[in-house]
């Protein structure tokens, strides 16, 4: 059974908080972290802008990663962060009406988030139920047009923003919809191949198709000014200028070359006849498009770095949402001479991570961040050193930084002066990309995917030496662990995971090998098992006592198992889509979740500190230091007592087992669990023989007993043969 900390969505991260770091002084609130047996040291978190959304003045809202983020422009030049609501995942889109903001979360769903107090955002619904990266609105909001970037798109009734529900699908055959705009009656769509589209919905339930545009075959974004004439960024043509007189009968009037892909366009308020277009890594461009037959290019520039998404914010200016570069405000008083200055600063994503000592290297974009965590409550930046690519995956081993930068190879990095790393070589890998490495000695067990695995002998770090190499003529490896200096494990995409003898670097030979539904991920090889992050198939434990017959021997599910670190009985799991887990596996054979963190953000790594604490990297939601706090009683585990659960997920119940019982959780909103208010909670009609319960069948009870923070009450009773032994009694309440 799937814990909450498993889930696909991980949506018990809504309401998350950080340290979000800006420009101007934020008073944002504090708000809850989904925490079990953690608590959390710091928080570092400096998000990449993506773009905003105007609200009711003064008032705008920013995706900054996975963080929704209200600003304040009273001063326009100094926007003030006041209040901030982590999403489950990175933000892709957002639409406003109505004091809510609706916010596309990708594989999380669409997320309805009530700011009728902008200073106290509030998540209130979810639509989870498909992947969700644009969303549009009705004129009146009541209905939403969503997407998860292919050729359907949804239509959704929000009249019960708790509650949105599903009413039809269109689908247009090889569109790839990624962005729509409503305009009066119509909605046009951005639908890739097939050019810009017109639906009519003044039935708003039911869209038809009123006119297609399809000589632009590769349609990304589009933008409209008051007179119908629409901008279309064709990854192919460049700029398409459409004029709608009639929106049955598109006139295309100029299309315009550009030097860079345009990512997104925005008509200027005032006059409408200055369009911005953002390119990228190529800035910015603006053109005079008064007589669209004709447009002038009035500017161009490259900075700020990278422009990836532009709205208009007065009739002679905008805004401009450059990653981890920051917002930017772009002034057009003089469309010649564009005025450009920083308002917030962003942040780099956070990657793979490694140690030596209270030393931590973080992957950060193409470079590593060396980070003092002697004080983990108060961690310190020494300085970074630049990579060819990003690294994927560090392990430090001795005095040597080993960083998997993909098709640029291994680099290695000498680490002797902790807080001063300094490239010392790199290791080609060909056609092949540098993932999961291992060291044994002087020997490197690199999975360098399509190229297999590698081996290569490091005994000179300044000229490290390809020695021998094993792959397949098909899939490719991403995991390496080495169980003895000569047997490597090796994870292999479509043979599973084998076991490689490598006493003979030049001649390595295949010893055994296990078939697992997907082998993608890390390996850790420990005494007689090797734990395996298996991506979807989650959490796999091996019996590797003889190499050549491995066998499986325990398992735990997870929806996106990347990384695995150990220390003592405990391994550190990230999972890519809900969080870290602290695995417990004094017993190999039968792990269990002991403690777990939802971030916003996703992730992607987590290692051990030597104070104690735990260091968990979740890309664009930044680094956070957690310590453990173990709330484990006679009998029950998780959640701990009083904790606060997410009211859109249900929590996972665990519970220490007893050989050969069967169990059945009780929850009531009376600690005298009488029989008219109590939830049973069993497997089906039968009674747990697990212990751990996830109430998904009868969550939509208990979140009604649940409501305006009423506390339930949990226990177990534990039934051996004719005997029943009950619990000691917890509470939980509901966000």
């Amino acid at each position: 059974m799937k814990s909450r900390v498993l889930l696909a969505t991980g949506f018990a991260a809504l309401l998350a908080a950080g340290l979000l770091a800006s420009s101007t002084a934020a008073s944002a609130q504090s708000l809850p972290l989904t925490v079990e047996g953690y608590s959390v040291q710091s928080s570092l978190t400096a998000p990449p802008y993506r773009m905003t959304l105007r609200l009711a003045p003064p008032y705008r809202a920013a995706a900054a990663g996975p963080y929704l983020v209200i600003l304040d422009e009273t001063a326009p030049s100094s926007p003030a962060v006041v209040a901030k609501v982590a999403m489950p995942q990175g933000i892709w889109d957002m639409a406003y009406a109505s004091g809510r903001i609706y916010v596309a979360c990708g594989v999380a769903g669409l997320v309805v988030v009530d700011v009728s107090n902008p200073l106290s955002p509030a998540p209130v619904g979810l639509f989870s139920s498909d992947e969700v990266r644009t969303v549009a609105l009705n004129r009146t909001g009541e209905f939403g047009y969503v997407t998860a970037g292919n050729s359907t798109f949804r239509v959704l009734n929000l009249k019960d923003p708790a509650h949105p529900k599903f009413v039809t699908a269109r689908t247009r055959a090889n569109a790839a919809f990624s962005q729509f705009l409503v305009n009066e009656g119509v909605m046009l769509a951005a639908a890739g191949p097939k050019g810009v589209i017109v639906y009519n919905i003044e039935d708003p339930r039911s869209p038809t198709r009123v006119k297609s545009v399809k000589d632009y075959k590769s349609v990304r974004r589009i933008a409209l000014d008051a007179n119908r004439l629409v901008a279309a960024l064709d990854n192919d043509a460049g700029l398409v200028l459409i004029s709608f007189s009639k929106w049955e009968n598109p006139d295309v009037k100029a299309v315009v070359p550009l030097a860079s892909a345009g990512l997104d366009c925005a008509f200027m308020s005032g006059t409408r006849n200055l369009l911005a277009v953002a390119q990228g890594g190529a800035g910015f461009t603006l053109l005079d498009v008064t007589d669209p037959a004709a447009p002038a290019v009035t500017a161009q520039s490259t900075t700020p770095d990278p422009v990836v998404r532009v709205e208009e914010s007065g009739s002679t200016s905008a805004l401009l949402s450059c990653g981890q570069s920051g917002l930017f405000s772009l002034g057009v008083t003089n469309p010649s001479v564009p005025n450009v200055s920083s308002l917030l600063a962003g942040g780099t994503s956070k990657g793979a991570t490694a140690a030596k000592g209270s030393w931590v290297y973080v992957a950060a974009g193409s470079a590593v961040e060396v980070w003092n965590y002697s004080d983990s409550a108060h961690p310190v930046m020494a300085g970074t050193v630049s990579l060819p690519a990003p690294a994927v995956n560090l392990l430090t081993d001795g005095d040597l930084l080993l960083a998997s930068c993909q098709s640029s190879g291994l680099v290695l990095l000498d680490v002797s002066s902790p807080a001063s790393p300094a490239v010392l070589s790199t290791v080609d890998v060909g056609t092949g990309a540098a993932a999961q490495a291992a060291v044994s000695g002087s020997l490197v067990a690199l999975s360098a995917g399509t190229a297999g695995l590698l081996l290569v002998d490091i005994s000179v770090p300044t000229a490290p030496v390809q020695v021998g190499s094993w792959s397949k003529s098909y899939g490719f490896v991403s995991g390496a662990a080495f169980s003895s200096p000569t047997v490597v494990w090796v994870g292999q995409s479509t043979d599973g995971i084998t076991s490689v003898d490598v006493s003979t670097p030049s001649a390595p030979v295949e010893l055994g090998k296990l078939s697992y539904e997907i082998a993608t991920g890390n390996l850790l090889a420990d005494g007689d098992y090797l734990y395996a992050a298996l991506g979807s198939t989650g959490l796999a434990v091996t019996d590797i006592s003889d190499p050549a017959k491995p066998a499986k021997s325990g398992s735990l599910p997870f929806t996106r198992a990347l990384r695995i670190v150990k220390e003592g009985s405990s391994l550190l799991l990230a999972d890519g889509v809900a969080g870290m887990a602290e695995v417990d596996i004094a017993d190999p054979e039968n792990p269990f979740v002991k403690a777990y963190f939802e971030t916003p953000g996703q992730i992607v790594s987590a290692i051990f500190l030597p104070d104690g604490s735990r260091l968990a990297a979740a890309g664009e939601g930044g680094l956070w230091a957690v310590v453990p706090s173990s709330c484990e009683g006679p009998t029950l585990r998780l959640p701990c007592d009083g904790a606060q659960v997410s009211s859109f997920v249900p929590p996972l119940f665990t519970w220490i087992p007893k050989t050969g019982a069967k169990y059945k959780v009780e929850i009531s909103k009376k600690s005298t669990f009488p029989k008219e208010n109590l939830f049973v909670g069993k497997s089906a009609a039968e009674l747990l023989k697990v212990p751990s319960f996830m109430p998904s069948g009868g969550w939509r009870k208990l979140q009604k007993w649940g409501r305006g923070g009423a506390t339930l009450y949990w226990r177990v009773v534990t039934i051996e043969g004719s005997s029943k032994t009950v619990s000691e009694t917890r509470t939980l309440t509901l966000w």
